[in-house]
């Protein structure tokens, strides 16, 4: 049917996106999820409910090192009421990500106050690829300049240094491997992540390690900025980390020669000054139990029936 096909179009869309941030991956799940619900085609409301796990679990699934798309995805699904109608049961789906969305604006705004109150107004700020989450920040606690690195290979960072650029905010863009030579010039380090894990380390685009090295070295601090759907809660299971890599043919092609292309690392806990949530700052042992209390919601799309 034309949509189930309309949503196989969507999950793709998703899974070999390169240019977007897991938080508007995860809404644009959310949105995949609208599209079945509405569209797909189902006797009644036990099939469509089935249908919309199975495309939940396969599209969090395409996209492992993207934690908020299973959250919130386990979210949606926990939400779906027991026992309603076909028609019910469409339109509560519509409702409940509709709702989701709308929440996790809510806690960008919170976040944002929270890290105007822990981080004052830093004159300038150093950070790496294109975190919208980041950009909020910097533009949320008043700095004048930002230094981002490049990302390579796909550049995500020029996407950031064009929006603060075009906010009016003092942009200097360098290369990845500049990162220790323009760190002293910063007076805080900011990243988003991708993914935390259950001991406070986390998961975000490779290259961020260095940087939070160099911040140690300049005695500046590191803060990640994220909200608690980044909390990897599989991990917090017992799930390993899998960290994307892509095609090496994005470096480079050189006869002879083998080329990795690793798009995300794991950052360990140590380099990490705090997680700015929209809770507030967390430590470990923070993390761990709100990851015990966001398993409730995540669990059920992963039993079997």
């Amino acid at each position: 049917m034309s949509g189930i096909y309309d949503a196989e179009k969507l999950m793709q869309s998703i899974a070999v996106d390169r240019y977007h941030g897991a938080e508007w991956l995860s809404n644009a799940a959310l949105g995949t999820m609208i599209a079945i619900a509405l569209n797909a085609g189902a006797d009644d409301a036990n099939e469509l409910r089935e249908a919309l796990k199975s495309y939940a679990r396969r599209i969090a699934e395409s996209r492992p090192s993207m934690t908020p798309i299973t959250n919130k995805l386990g979210m949606f699904y926990s939400r779906l009421p027991e026992g309603a109608a076909l028609n019910e049961l469409r339109a509560s789906a519509t409702k409940s990500a509709t709702m989701i969305i709308k929440e996790s604006r809510k806690d960008r705004s919170r976040l944002v106050e929270n890290a105007k109150s822990v981080m004052g107004e830093p004159d300038t700020v150093f950070t790496i690829s294109d975190s919208s989450t980041v950009a909020d920040v910097v533009l949320g606690v008043g700095a004048k300049n930002v230094v981002v690195t490049e990302s390579r290979p796909q550049m995500e960072g020029r996407n950031l240094a064009q929006r603060l650029a075009g906010e009016g905010v003092n942009v200097l863009l360098v290369v990845d491997a500049a990162a220790a030579m323009f760190m002293e010039s910063s007076n805080v380090a900011v990243v988003g992540a991708d993914s935390v894990l259950y001991d406070g380390s986390f998961v975000n685009k490779v290259g961020t390690r260095i940087m939070a090295l160099a911040a140690r070295d300049q005695g500046l601090p590191f803060y990640v900025v994220c909200s608690t759907s980044k909390f990897n809660v599989m991990n917090y299971l017992g799930r390993g980390v899998e960290l994307e890599e892509k095609d090496p043919s994005e470096v480079a092609e050189i006869e002879g020669v083998n080329v990795r292309n690793p798009y995300f690392e794991v950052v360990p806990s140590r380099l990490v000054t705090g997680i700015i949530t929209e809770m507030g700052v967390m430590e470990p042992l923070d993390i761990r139990r709100r990851m015990e209390e966001m398993r409730k919601q995540v669990e059920p799309l992963y039993q079997q029936p």
